[in-house]
């Protein structure tokens, strides 16, 4: 699967609860073809990069060329990290759900339910958190507790001990 988290400027609220953030999730092989409903005309007033009047492939691609085309969002892809397992990803949990938590260029990104955004700028200090017992014998796994600027702690549970 790929997800597509889009933070949103006003929340949408459900009751008593909001939610910043809309997920998205493809699956990697699923194949579109979208036909535009734009003129030639209006295409080529639009900024760079320019819109295509027809687009295809992974639906994940096509979205985000439409969204970077003509909303003007930056599309932020995970890069640079790679887990023990050469994923972009950690397994993990946040309270009771099972998520995956991505190192990204300046934020910590964790989803699937509830998203959390940490931009790096904002975090005071990390701890590291039941990565050994009290007979020195290493647990299979640990948590990561960040501490951000406004003294929330983000508590990320159930990371596999070969990330440490």
């Amino acid at each position: 699967h790929i997800g597509f988290v889009i933070a949103l400027s006003t929340p949408i609220k459900q009751g008593q609860t909001y939610y910043p953030f809309l997920v998205l999730q493809f699956h990697k092989d699923t194949q579109e073809s979208v036909k535009t409903n734009i003129s030639p005309e209006q295409l080529k007033e639009l900024p760079e990069p320019k819109l295509e009047p027809q687009i295809e492939g992974p639906l994940h691609d096509v979205l985000s060329k439409i969204f970077l085309s003509l909303v003007k969002i930056k599309i932020i892809v995970p890069a640079g990290f790679k887990s023990s397992r050469e994923s972009a990803a950690v397994r993990c949990s946040v309270k009771a759900f099972d998520g995956y938590l991505y190192p990204l260029e300046k934020a910590l990104l964790f989803v699937n339910k509830p998203v959390v955004y940490i931009r790096l700028a904002d975090i005071q200090f990390v701890e590291f958190a039941r990565v050994t017992q009290g007979s020195a014998q290493p647990n299979r796994s640990f948590d990561l507790n960040i501490h951000i600027k406004t003294m929330e702690v983000h508590q990320f549970t159930g990371l596999d001990r070969n990330e440490y």
